[in-house]
């Protein structure tokens, strides 16, 4: 047992790391961004394995793209990204809910790329979202 795994059994704590729904189904402009993602979110994963018997429970939020500057300036008037300030009020209504989602943070708009290819719909998800 490692000395953060030692001490974590004495606190109780909900790291939030902000992933994304982008890694599960990646896009030609964006390569190394969704490589990053994907390894966040394998580590997470693991990270979660090695702290499953601690009182640290560590969740992902995923976002699906959203209405904000943080990739260009037009991203945040863009109709094809989730208005920001509904994405923040789904968040929310999500953790304030008795029993929250174990390990993940998903709003309703991100869940079709996140399971996409659990429900056998990888391949029409990918060729979507790389279009000429």
């Amino acid at each position: 047992m490692t000395e953060f795994q030692h001490r974590s059994y004495r606190l109780q704590s909900h790291p939030i790391v902000r992933g994304s729904g982008s890694p599960q189904s990646t896009r030609k402009q964006g390569i190394l961004y969704c490589a990053s993602k994907a390894f966040l979110h394998s580590w997470l994963q693991s990270l979660r394995v090695q702290l499953q018997e601690t009182s640290v429970e560590v969740l992902e939020l995923a976002p699906p793209y959203v209405q904000t500057e943080l990739g260009h300036s037009s991203q945040a008037t863009d109709p094809a990204a989730m208005p920001l300030a509904d994405y923040t009020a789904e968040v929310m209504q999500i953790l304030i809910t008795p029993n929250p989602p174990y390990s993940e943070i998903l709003v309703d708009r991100v869940k079709a790329l996140r399971f996409a290819e659990r429900n056998g719909d990888y391949e029409r998800v990918f060729a979507s979202r790389n279009k000429q």
